[in-house]
């Protein structure tokens, strides 16, 4: 922890370029007797002047190029946290000396009745905010402080203030704060007490709801589900008192499957393993009944660390186009399209280096989502234009492309391309009826182009050949999911895998006054999207990956392999899936910043995180639509039978249904479980498989 450099920005607070590097000491200093910044304060306190146009700011988490948490050049290892509002700032100071706390830094903010506390965190970036919920739940336990939540963002900055009392330590001094992660174990030790330690005639119920919360920890695989349900068994087994243990495992199971639909994240964990009994209890008693409702519809939605870890220029464009209703989708679509920008970029993988180029559906009811997809078009119709200012062989150079075309003028656009581009639609019917045409056949060009794989024609005319060599154009259709099984008649010749997939149950997009002309009219967008384009036709950066991050991914997708083993056509999707994930990682590192050929770009956990739960969710979104395909391989009671295996133990019903998530419906269930050639039926509600199985 010596000699550490932070990043010093010279005011107002709009500056958020060019910043100096300045010790923690010198910032004591400065806080301490800077006759200047005293001046500031005294303005500030008396004369009710703003601290924003007055006040040099430092970010003491780190060094950065530019005051943005994508522009990090060195984390410090340090975490500020800024309490508000608070009767006596001193007093609190005095008392946080004395604690255990790991503080190097502390003073009172410009307003005079708060406080800026500067604690060491870890040197590693990707636990930035396990400190921060550990210091949050510090502060609210033990002080019954709520510290501003804006402090877990690493780039946020502090603003210099005066105290002659600033409390300084050297950081090599301080002991840095071991958290526990181990997450399984904090989970299962606190579920089993919260258990051991019911009284009579609670017991059931508290059961029920510590199942449902183990539940939640399962669906996010910080706790095995079997070893789960095991260590909630042999807890309640050794609490006693109990009338039937079948009872008791049924009740185990059923708030299980509760909880699986509800997924929770470490962030939880935190108070989580704080909170008392009775704590607990009342938590439980507020939860609405029908906050677990099992989903009778499919629907892809991404969670809120999706967005949080998302780079922030491309959640500024979704959240100007997009309301709650549909900032999944408009992501979604948004990723089918930026490939476009990247043509030049290659992923080394598998032995062979590929382009970073998808092949993505949206699915939805008739009309839903038309409108964002359309919104998301127009902010490439700048680059668009731009490059159709180029001609080949007299065919300008245009990067989207229709899906109503014949696959010779496709051909032939994409070889005036370069192989560049994406093909575009809002109605599958353009791609199916073009393609079921003698001049149609995308089947193969698809195959090849999202594979990169060589693409030839013919020419009668000239008796010449157009090899298109490695073509990297993407695909981006939405439609229905009535008009899918003419896309895909057959399942097994590969073009089902080669798609990304999500199932769009929001209302159609419509703000008023949010138009596709609007966004074709916005030359700040439209240039951001030009701009990012024409910067990595010249510079290729390099990326580095980590090894606990290869690790990770490997851990993550040998269990969807494992999954779906029992099914070609998802295992197919899966494996692909996998290096789909790879994509969408380089697509947001490059989306984030104009890196040079210079740059290593280091790939972080949260990014890998946030890849994995789109492709997840593609996954799951394609099992749900492959089961109504005509040119499905299994039946509907073999695709069932083959999931409910991943169990590998009894079962209740419940759990049946939150596996199967709504690919069938509960009445087709009920009819393949009550098959006792399958299945036998037990009391309470158990099942468990047939020798026949």
């Amino acid at each position: 922890m010596k000699g550490i450099q932070i990043s010093y920005f010279k005011a107002p607070i709009t500056n958020i370029n060019s910043p100096s590097k300045i010790g923690l000491l010198d910032i004591a200093n400065l806080i301490k007797s800077d006759k200047e910044l005293r001046s500031k304060i005294i303005k500030i306190r008396v004369g009710g002047m703003d601290k924003t146009k007055l006040l040099d700011n430092v970010t003491f988490s780190g060094l950065f190029e530019r005051r943005k948490k994508e522009d990090l050049i060195e984390y410090s290892g340090l975490i500020c946290i800024d309490i508000d509002k608070i009767d006596s700032p001193k007093k609190l100071k005095q008392d946080l000396i004395k604690s255990e706390l790991p503080i190097v830094l502390m003073f009172v903010s410009p307003s005079g009745n708060g406080l800026k506390v500067v604690l060491v965190s870890c040197s590693d970036v990707n636990k930035h905010l396990s400190y921060f919920n550990y210091y949050e739940d510090y502060f609210k336990t033990n002080y019954n402080i709520q510290i501003d939540k804006a402090c877990k963002d690493v780039s946020r900055t502090c603003f210099l203030s005066y105290d002659k009392e600033v409390y300084f330590k050297n950081p090599s001094l301080v002991t840095e704060i071991k958290l526990n992660e181990d997450y399984a174990n904090i989970i299962l030790e606190r579920a089993r007490n919260y258990i051991l330690e019911s009284k009579d005639g609670e017991k059931h119920h508290r059961l029920f709801n510590i199942s449902r919360l183990i539940g939640g920890y399962s669906a996010s695989n910080l706790v095995d589900t079997n070893s789960a349900i095991t260590h909630l068994e042999q807890s309640i087994d050794k609490r006693g008192g109990l009338n039937s243990f079948k009872d008791a495992q049924k009740t185990i199971r059923d708030g299980f499957s509760k909880g699986l639909l509800a997924p929770l994240t470490e962030e939880h964990i935190f108070s989580f393993q704080n909170k008392t009994n009775v704590e607990f209890d009342e938590e439980f008693d507020n939860l609405q009944t029908d906050e677990v409702e099992v989903k009778k519809q499919k629907e892809t939605l991404y969670s809120d660390f999706v967005f949080d870890n998302i780079p922030e220029n491309l959640l500024e464009l979704i959240d100007k186009y997009s309301d709650k209703n549909n900032r999944s989708y408009m992501l979604f679509i948004m990723l089918g399209f930026i490939p476009i920008l990247f043509p030049k970029i290659l992923l080394p993988y598998g032995g062979q280096n590929k382009a970073l180029n998808l092949g993505t559906i949206a699915l939805g009811s008739s009309s839903k989502g038309k409108n964002a997809s359309n919104l998301i078009r127009a902010l490439f119709t700048g680059l668009n234009n731009e490059l159709s200012k180029i001609k080949v062989n007299g065919i300008k150079k245009t990067i989207l492309l229709p899906p109503n075309i014949s696959a010779s003028e496709l051909i032939e656009r994409l070889n005036a391309n370069g192989g560049e581009g994406i093909i575009n639609g809002t109605e599958i019917t353009d791609f199916t009826n073009t393609n079921s045409k003698d001049y149609g056949n995308y089947d193969t060009i698809i195959r090849q182009g999202l594979s990169n794989e060589t693409i030839s024609k013919y020419r009668k005319t000239d008796n010449s050949e157009i090899d298109i060599d490695f073509p990297t154009f993407s695909v981006n259709l939405t439609g229905t999911p009535s008009q899918l099984s003419a896309m895909f008649p057959d399942m097994l010749n590969g073009l089902y895998s080669r798609f990304m997939y999500f199932i769009y149950g929001g209302v159609d997009y419509w703000i008023p006054g949010i138009t596709t002309k609007v966004v074709e009219e916005n030359t700040e967008d439209l240039g951001f999207i030009s701009k990012k384009y024409f910067h990595y036709i010249n510079n290729t950066p390099k990326f580095i990956i980590p090894e606990e991050v290869e690790k990770y991914f490997d851990s993550v997708m040998s269990k969807l392999y494992e999954e779906y083993s029992y099914d070609e056509v998802m295992l197919s999707v899966v494996v692909r899936s996998g290096f789909y994930t790879w994509k969408l990682i380089y697509l947001l590192k490059l989306f984030e910043n104009d890196y040079t050929s210079e740059d290593e770009i280091v790939i972080d956990m949260n990014t890998l995180k946030v890849c994995l739960e789109i492709t997840r969710e593609s996954i799951y979104s394609a099992e749900y639509m492959s089961f109504n395909l005509k040119s499905n391989t299994l039946t509907e009671t073999q695709r069932v039978i083959e999931k409910i295996k991943n169990f590998k133990r009894e079962f209740t019903r419940a759990e049946a249904i939150t596996l199967i998530n709504g690919v069938v419906s509960d009445r087709t269930l009920d009819r393949i479980l009550s098959n006792k050639r399958y299945f036998d039926k037990e009391a309470h509600g158990i099942y468990k498989f047939n020798n026949n199985i």
